[in-house]
């Protein structure tokens, strides 16, 4: 089992342990490790990889998949996309 793509979201579970680039580390490189609470980009795939918000709050993007959480192969949900209500959907 070789390390995950932290580009590609499916990739990325809530509770896993990952390494993050964050903003202001950007420039040096320096990694910050953390277990992921949330995922914070919707697409399915991002160049740069995918932000996420650790549990102590932190946000930045997934360098390296160190760990899933164990017990868990569930992908976070995506958001839901509100629409607008249409004239003929209001009742």
């Amino acid at each position: 089992m070789g390390i995950k793509d932290g580009r590609i979201r499916k990739n990325i579970l809530l509770g896993g342990l990952v390494q993050i680039v964050l903003k202001e580390d950007q420039k040096s490189g320096q990694l910050t490790k953390g277990e992921v609470a949330e995922l914070l980009t919707n697409s399915a795939k991002h160049p740069h990889g995918i932000k996420v918000r650790l549990t102590t709050g932190q946000i930045g993007r997934v360098r390296k998949i160190l760990s899933a959480k164990k017990g868990s192969k569930k992908e976070a949900p995506a958001p839901e996309v509100k629409r607008p209500n249409l004239p003929w959907e209001r009742y």
